[in-house]
């Protein structure tokens, strides 16, 4: 009885060594946008409608600003989407060249112009992300820079792919006190 309780045990061990880098390494790709809507004078709008289409795929995700206003679309696959916003009483809003990479929200504040259905205030080009929430620095190092062989590098080299990344080799640790 003892063999089969350390041979079940010896089965969970090995087990757990085995999917757990693989467990640990999935990547989340995923990203969220936030913000606020406006009028011209600087008050919140209530209710006006966000819709959010990843232009690659047409997925489609929409909401409504909250009683102050603000808005959050969690959760979106990352890609290019193009954000358009209306209200009732205020012209449509429409915003391309948004490029969401992951782990990235972006705060997209934006001041509706009072008007009609019929006039629409369209924003064009890539939209800089600019993250003011959080003083970490990110970048995703895509297959061209790794010429699609990333699992043959150690980690440490794949870590130098990115810009400001340096490599400090200390040779003796008794040097350093």
């Amino acid at each position: 009885m003892r063999v089969r309780q350390l041979l079940a045990l010896l089965m969970v061990v090995t087990l757990v060594t085995f999917l757990t880098p693989h467990l640990i390494s999935q990547a989340v790709n995923f990203a969220q946008m936030h913000g606020s809507v406006n009028d011209p004078t600087g008050a919140a709008i209530v209710g006006a409608t966000i819709k959010a289409t990843q232009t690659d795929t047409g997925l489609v995700r929409t909401t409504l600003t909250t009683s102050q206003g603000t808005f959050t679309l969690p959760s979106l696959p990352v890609g290019p989407y193009k954000l358009e916003i209306t209200a009732p009483g205020f012209q449509n809003y429409i915003q391309t060249g948004i490029t969401l990479r992951v782990s990235q929200d972006p705060k997209i504040d934006v001041h509706l112009q009072l008007g009609t259905v019929s006039v629409v205030e369209e924003v064009r080009g890539d939209a800089v992300m600019v993250n003011t929430n959080e003083t970490s620095v990110s970048q995703v190092v895509d297959q061209q820079r790794t010429s699609g062989r990333i699992h043959l590098r150690p980690a440490r080299e794949t870590a130098l792919l990115c810009a400001g990344a340096l490599s400090i080799r200390l040779k003796r640790w008794r040097n350093l006190w």
